[in-house]
């Protein structure tokens, strides 16, 4: 009778026999076999607990069984009852020195309990009872793929499926190891094979959409991903996979919601929660990336590429001693991390820290002689120091070719400001023209020469159009032209105005756009032009999440006269500061150190970058004829840099603000990068009347 249940189980009909192994032991509740026949039924049908009763229970009667220890600890393996599987399996070796299955289950156990060493003992230790069995054959191949031995891990696997080819695993593992070794096309056709024998192994699905993702082939992994959505214990990996879809295509706020899907379906994921920081480095939300990197270090305390970056992160945003901390965690784990020492460098010199930051270069130079960051560090000590042919000497031992873009232009402004402080004049004007060619960025824009006298008149006729009832109308506009001080007026008004909202995001990788931004096609001035101009303005600043209630100062790096009409019909009054300097220091000063919006001269044409700053100029002079004296405050840009105080209450005082603090306006430092200034001398451009004798000209 037992071997007709026993039958009915090796079919698969696990219900029928368990009825009738179950009428068995009503009849003969101790005998061993049936016990343990039975608890394997359990186990196979997803009851862990009753099946381990049972087969304990079989032990108890029949402690000599080699075979009753083995599904006990296959159970108790399956339950992560790692310790308990581990002493079964060895006493199911003492009653019989020849299970192979016994081995290769304690080298599975070994392999989860992290001793690759003891996993390799008892893989060997299957081998020579001569048994093949699928289970110790992929057991060491997937050893031999985490020891690095690809071509090993193949051997093994490909005898392991040509062995058992109606077995699944092989073929799964085999696809993994191929795809380890770059074989995309082998890997595919395993991971197939396993798939097409079981169509539910979740494992080699996942594997196969890895596959398919590392060869940019998205839609054809897209389905794979859908149906391992559907699967519960699969969902996270799977959103994990759809974020790497995302963040490939460069859709990282697509990438991001996956990511974040992914860790609430299945937190303290490592290498999802590292995947969600770089995404969010990306799109500059450094405050939410910092969070997922302290994640990742606090999972991974010794990965040093998850402390890189939060190091990068937090130094950005200006959090400099976490920075520190995370970059000497890193050189203290690795002193030849190059990347590391260099960000701890340029931390240290960012935070005024200059001899520290200093020890750290020439550490640096004594593994790589030819730093860049080194060089420059030590070019801009040597220039804060009053030694400008050292800091010549270290830029000039860069090759510009060997440089990216970002260190061409710092190499190119070190080492225009060392030969402007030795009076080589026409060669700084070279390096400053090589830093401009390097940057890749917009070239000054070329504005029409403004009507001057139209505009005024528009400007007067527009002033008696009824205002557009609720706009938001700015308290005033920033303006100037590059090189001007504006930057330096804006701090100072960011930091010592603290009743204005200063919005500078006209520049940058999205900047804003609405009815003061350049264009071509000016209609006549009338209410509903002025309701449109209303509407263009706010809803940038809407979607911004600009408070509604703020006192606004817009910056306008570029304004055309021609909008000044549309905008005092729309808001009924418009106020501008101004920043002024000379305009051939403006000019020096913008070719020197280039300007916030980034425009520069990538053609190398100085006297048609000089023709684009003058009629820059002239449309700021129609702007403060347009509005009038009343409503326009002009302050020097050298004022501001040697005088902060008194332009900030000037400021203030046009804004109707309190007027600053004098530790506000302390606080306020107009030096740059190294400490050193970020402007030329007043009047410095006296030196290169001759040099820049054309560009001076095209400016008046």
């Amino acid at each position: 009778m037992l071997e007709e249940i026993v039958e009915l189980h090796q079919q698969g009909r696990l219900e029928e026999a368990e009825q009738r192994y179950r009428e068995l032991l009503t009849f003969n509740p101790d005998d061993p076999e049936t016990l343990h026949l039975l608890g394997m039924v359990r186990r196979q049908r997803g009851d862990a607990r009753e099946a381990l009763e049972l087969v304990r229970r079989a032990i108890e009667l029949a402690p000599d069984r080699a075979p009753y220890y083995m599904t006990l600890g296959g159970i108790e393996m399956h339950a992560r009852l790692l310790d308990a599987a581990r002493a079964d399996f060895e006493t199911a070796l003492r009653l019989d020195p020849n299970l192979a299955g016994a081995y290769g289950a304690l080298a599975q156990i070994a392999l989860l309990q992290g001793d690759r060493a003891r996993a390799d003992e008892n893989f060997k230790l299957a081998d020579r009872t001569g048994a093949d069995r699928a289970d110790v054959l992929v057991g060491q191949g997937n050893l031999r793929l985490m020891q690095g031995d690809t071509d090993g891990a193949i051997q093994y696997l490909t005898r392991a499926a040509e062995l058992f080819p109606d077995d699944p695993a092989p073929q799964a593992s085999l696809g993994r190891a191929y795809l380890s070794k770059g074989m995309t096309a082998f890997a595919e056709q395993a991971l197939g094979n396993a798939l097409r024998l079981k169509p539910d192994f979740h494992a080699a699905r996942v594997v196969l959409a890895e596959a398919l993702l590392l060869g940019k082939r998205f839609d054809e992994a897209r389905p794979h991903l859908d149906q391992l959505l559907a699967v519960p214990e699969q969902r996270a990996p799977a959103l994990a996979m759809m974020g790497d879809v995302f963040r490939a295509r460069g859709d990282f706020g697509r990438a991001t919601t996956f990511y974040r899907d992914a860790l609430q379906a299945h937190p303290g994921q490592p290498r999802v929660i590292a995947a969600l920081g770089w995404c969010l480095m990306r799109l500059n939300l450094l405050r939410e990336a910092i969070g997922a990197w302290r994640e990742a270090v606090r999972l991974l305390p010794d990965d040093l590429e998850a402390r890189h970056a939060l190091a990068t992160c937090c130094a950005e945003a200006g959090l400099a001693d976490e920075a520190r901390e995370a970059w000497r965690f890193v050189l203290y784990r690795n002193p030849d991390d190059r990347a590391a020492r260099a960000g701890l460098a340029a931390l240290l010199e960012l935070t005024g820290r200059f001899e520290e930051a200093r020890a750290e270069a020439e550490a640096l130079l004594a593994r790589d002689a030819q730093h860049p960051g080194a060089r420059l560090l030590l070019a801009r000590a040597a220039l804060r120091e009053g030694d400008p042919e050292r800091a010549a000497a270290h830029a000039e031992s860069l090759d510009p070719e060997a440089l990216n873009p970002a260190q061409r232009r710092l190499r190119a402004m070190v080492l225009g400001a060392a030969r402007d402080a030795l009076g080589r004049t026409s060669f700084a004007i070279d390096a400053w023209r090589d830093g401009h060619r390097a940057s890749g960025a917009a070239l000054l824009p070329d504005l029409r020469p403004p009507v001057r006298a139209a505009i005024a008149a528009e400007s007067a006729s527009a002033s008696r159009i009824t205002p557009v009832d609720g706009a938001r109308v700015p308290a005033a506009l920033l303006l100037g032209l590059p090189g001007a001080g504006v930057e330096t007026v804006a701090r100072l008004l960011a930091a010592t105005v603290p009743g204005v909202h200063l919005l500078a995001d006209r520049f940058g990788g999205h900047p804003r756009t609405d009815g003061f931004t350049p264009d071509e096609a000016r209609s006549a001035v009338d209410a509903d032009l002025a309701r449109l101009f209303a509407r263009k303005y706010a809803r940038p600043l809407e979607r911004r999440g600009v408070p509604p209630d703020a006192k606004l100062v817009d910056w306008v790096p570029v304004l055309d006269a021609r909008a000044v009409p549309i905008a005092r019909a729309a808001f009924g009054r418009l106020r501008a500061i101004v920043v002024r300097r000379d305009p051939r220091d403006a000019f020096l000063n913008w070719l020197a150190y280039g300007c916030a919006p980034g425009w520069c001269c990538a053609d190398g044409d100085l006297e048609g970058a000089a023709g684009r700053m003058a009629r820059m100029g002239a449309h700021l002079d129609a702007v403060v004829a347009a509005l009038g004296d009343a409503d326009v405050l002009e302050v020097s840009g050298n004022e501001a840099a040697v005088d902060p105080a008194a332009v900030a209450a000037r400021i203030a005082i046009f804004l109707g603000e309190p007027a600053p603090a004098a530790d506000a306006v302390a606080g306020v430092r107009e030096t740059g990068l190294g400490g050193l200034p970020r402007h030329l001398p007043a009047g410095r451009h006296a030196a290169y009347a001759s040099a820049l004798s054309d560009a001076f000209a095209a400016l008046s």
